[in-house]
């Protein structure tokens, strides 16, 4: 990858990757990626812009574009999200799968958590919290693997993984 944060061009970009000068890969170095956001959002800033209307409203929608990009980008599930879509053309909410018996899994998950909630178990929440998280982890883990190995198998793999992250994201979410 090109670390040079001059040589994309985000104002003629079709895509997130594209507006932010970065690979369309789903494993993106932290790093890299906030410095190229940075000097995005510097070439686009309303600021920069001539002061006609035309000029900035046309550099509110690029610095919007930019902070969009960002955003996605750098939640791991929403690139996945994204990047899946490129690489397919749809996304896995086209697709409802989930792996076997994991309703079950999330539903007594959920049903340990109220449990150690209501009787005040701190240290049981806690570590069942621990586990929604080492799962999500281990989750994306394999979306990046099914990611590099990019065929029609694990596109697959990759949806069915998306759409449980979403069931453990919505765990997390109401704690």
């Amino acid at each position: 990858m090109n670390d040079d944060p001059t040589s994309h061009e985000p104002l003629a970009a079709t895509n997130h990757f594209q507006r932010l000068g970065l690979p369309v890969v789903f494993e993106l170095d932290p790093a890299i990626l906030q410095s190229r956001y940075l000097a995005a959002a510097r070439l686009t800033h309303p600021d920069l812009a001539d002061a006609d209307e035309e000029s900035q409203v046309q550099a509110m929608e690029q610095s919007a574009a930019v902070n969009e990009a960002c955003r996605i980008l750098c939640d791991p599930a929403q690139r996945a999200e994204y990047l899946l879509r490129l690489l397919a053309g749809h996304s896995s909410q086209d697709n409802h799968s989930l792996p076997d018996r994991f309703l079950d899994h999330v539903l007594a998950t959920r049903e340990q958590l109220t449990d150690a909630e209501a009787a005040g178990h701190k240290d049981a929440t806690a570590s069942l919290l621990a586990r929604v998280r080492e799962e999500q982890a281990q989750r994306l883990t394999a979306i990046a693997q099914d990611f590099r190995e990019n065929t029609p198998n694990s596109l697959h793999r990759i949806r069915v993984h998306l759409n449980a992250l979403r069931y453990l994201q919505r765990i997390m979410e109401q704690r």
